[in-house]
Formats: structure tokens, sequence, C-alpha cells
């Protein structure tokens, strides 16, 4: 751990007995990119302003998007005060995550939304039908639901390795998931992919019938005349 800049922000408590009727959350190996939809969760402050607290009175949870960790060095901004033009007024001072951000971390965060004081600790999720995986620790950030700053967590995937060996050499009863008796971690069932419809062939249309041409007037069909007809015209006299 390095208080610098938060590094390694991991912390393994190990029970002295197991607890009945609990099932813990998987951790999860994988690395996650970035765009990936992920559930923070938490009894910590509702409120984004600093000078007040209210801390939530039941267990809360938002949905925000991962990022990058290029993308997240770059956030910077005005905290507290008023921007304008670049510069802070009233009370605001320049800040940025340059340099702050390494390979033990993952950054998400989506508008209006975020971890907050109070939520350390707890669990950023990815969720799935066989159940949530835990894929980040709330860690820290600047300021809460900040449009220029998002949340930033531990990754577990950068240190997965190390918990898992501490939770087997210490653990009473680990989780199968970490496979500690030598058998294969236990896989989150992947959920059968629906059957492709069957699809009909479609009928081709029944041409409709051409009306057939009127015929076309021969001479016995011409109107019968008492007179001359010459040209085409009954005469009379």
């Amino acid at each position: 751990y390095r208080s610098q800049n938060t590094d390694n922000d991991f912390m393994i408590l190990i029970l002295d007995r197991d607890i009945n009727g609990v099932d813990p959350v998987e951790l999860s190996p994988e690395f996650v990119g970035s765009d990936a939809a992920v559930t923070v969760m938490g009894w910590g402050d509702t409120s984004k302003s600093s000078s007040i607290q209210w801390l939530a009175k039941e267990l809360m949870e938002t949905e925000v998007f991962t990022m990058s960790n290029s993308e997240c060095e770059r956030s910077s901004g005005t905290v507290g005060g008023q921007e304008f033009m670049g510069m802070s007024f009233g009370g605001g001072y320049q800040a940025s995550y340059a340099g702050q951000i390494t390979n033990n971390m993952i950054c998400a965060q989506d508008y209006g939304e975020d971890s907050c004081q109070g939520d350390s600790g707890g669990p950023l999720v990815v969720r799935r039908r066989s159940g949530d995986v835990q894929v980040g620790i709330v860690s820290w950030g600047i300021g809460c639901a900040d449009e220029d700053f998002p949340g930033v967590y531990a990754r577990i995937s950068s240190q997965y390795d190390w918990i898992k060996r501490q939770v087997c050499k210490e653990g009473s009863a680990p989780p199968a998931s970490f496979g500690c008796d030598g058998s294969s971690p236990a896989q989150s069932p992947t959920p059968p992919s629906a059957p492709k419809p069957t699809r009909k062939p479609t009928p081709k249309p029944t041409p409709a019938p051409i009306p057939a041409p009127a015929p076309t007037p021969s001479a016995s069909d011409e109107p019968a005349c008492d007179g001359w007809f010459i040209f085409g015209i009954c005469w009379y006299w």
C-alpha cells in the first residue's frame, strides 16, 4: 500500500469462524476494460456537497461505467469555487489525476452518480444472471459525482493471485470459487443461449391474373344497315 496515491488499496480480514447462511461474493481475476456497466454499493454520504453529509439509512447502489486508465489519468478540473474561462474564483483550485492512476486501479463514473465518503471498502460488481462478481473496491476520488473526476477503485484482477494465496493460507473455510483444495475454481455457469428461431420459408406471392384484352370488333360485329353502307357509314335516302 502506498499512501501517496492510495495505490494497492486492499485489506483482508480473516474471520476466526465460518459464517453460516452467507454466500461470499465471487472475486473475478478477469481484467475489466472500458465502457463496462458496473454497480457500486454502500452506506455512505448521499450528498455531493462537501459541506453537507447525509449518510444513507439503507444500503444504496448505483450503476456506473468504467473507462480506460489513460482516460482517467487525463481527468482535471476545478474543485470548489467557480470556474470561468479556465480560471477558478471563490476559493476553488485546479486539480488533476495526472500521475495518480496505476494498474492497480479502475475508474468509473456516470452523470450525477458516484460512490462517496463512507462507501470506502465497499464492492464494485458486475451483475450476472448467476450472481454478482466483484471486480473492484471503493477507494478514492476527488469530490463525489463530480463531472470532471470519476470514482477510483482498487482493481481486484491486479492482485487476485495475492488475495487468493492469503485466503487459502489463512482462511478456515475459503470460498469454493478460489479452488484452495487443488480443485478447479468454480466457474459461473454460462447461461445457455436461446435457440435460434426456425425461419419459415416466405411463400412466393401468387401473381394476379392478367385480364384478357377486349376483343377487337370484326366486320361481322358491325351493326346492320338498312341503307347503303359506304366508307363505314350507313347512308339513307
